[in-house]
């Protein structure tokens, strides 16, 4: 995985391969908060990760992080080196790459299956960074294109709202609900499944299709979604998610979903009388 942005120094690598690293966090715009997602993720695939970064200092810096190096030497600490000459990698002028090694737990096996799942992944996750065109992805040489659960642009879509409606008391915060029930572009996969609340932190999809604490699954709401984005900070408080970024339902705050309940019910009350209809 490699990236073309402004690298890293060789003090942020160092607190990047901590388990719980003390780099500073803006919550405004950063998808991390707690310091694991790049340890936790990459050896959730494989034994061992590598990093190569440059920021332009002049230095190239590497950091291994490697379960059997730790098994072996019974020092649980990652591995760091600095130097000048590019070694045999392929890594852009400024950037960093990352390469999991030693990959023993994906559950898809084929390379062709796994790679259009990242790419589906990728596309629905990130699509509010990818939505501009200022941020590109790639798999292979395939270029990731957003994918809008909500088909907002469909003409057979039914919108709700006449787009993003801001949430009183809330800053930042902001929705917009559709339902595609009636698009037929997807109508093998529009089941009662298909429905529920997306929550975006910071343009990353962090949760889909969650219907608690709002309403009930039911045949009857099949298709109607609601979109929900912010950005962190002040309304993280609002909203916990755990480490893996999920939301922890029970500990969104009672006025948050006093006023979301309040803004989503009558949309929910009119889908279900089409639905009838």
């Amino acid at each position: 995985i490699t990236d073309n942005g402004c690298g890293m120094d060789g003090e942020t690598l160092k607190q990047a391969l901590r388990y719980g690293s003390d780099t500073p966090h803006d919550l405004d715009t950063d998808l991390g908060m707690f310091g694991m997602g790049l340890k936790m993720a990459s050896t959730s695939m494989g034994t061992r990760f590598e990093i190569l970064t440059n920021n332009g200092d002049g230095k190239i810096s590497q950091g291994v992080f490697d379960f059997e190096f730790f098994k072996d030497s019974k020092d649980f600490e990652y591995q760091f080196k600095q130097f000048y000459d590019i070694p045999d990698y392929s890594i852009f002028p400024i950037g960093t790459q990352l390469s999991i090694l030693n990959v023993d737990s994906i559950g898809v096996k084929d390379p062709a299956t796994f790679r259009n799942t990242l790419i589906k992944r990728i596309a629905r996750t990130f699509r509010h960074l990818l939505y501009s065109g200022k941020n590109v992805i790639k798999v292979g040489s395939k270029v990731v294109k957003p994918h809008d659960p909500l088909y907002w642009d469909h003409k057979e879509t039914i919108r709700y709202t006449d787009g993003w409606v801001p949430v009183s008391g809330f800053d930042s915060l902001e929705y917009r609900i559709a339902s595609v029930r009636k698009v037929s572009a997807i109508a093998k996969g529009n089941k009662t499944t298909n429905q529920g609340v997306s929550w975006i932190r910071n343009n990353r999809e962090i949760s889909h299709n969650q219907t608690d604490p709002f309403w009930k699954r039911f045949p009857d709401y099949r298709g109607f979604l609601v979109e929900v984005r912010y950005t962190g900070g002040e309304v993280d408080k609002e909203i916990k998610v755990n480490i893996q970024k999920r939301i922890l339902i029970d500990s969104m705050s009672d006025s948050l979903i006093g006023v979301m309940s309040s803004e989503i019910n009558p949309y929910l009350k009119q889908a279900f009388d089409d639905y009838k209809n």
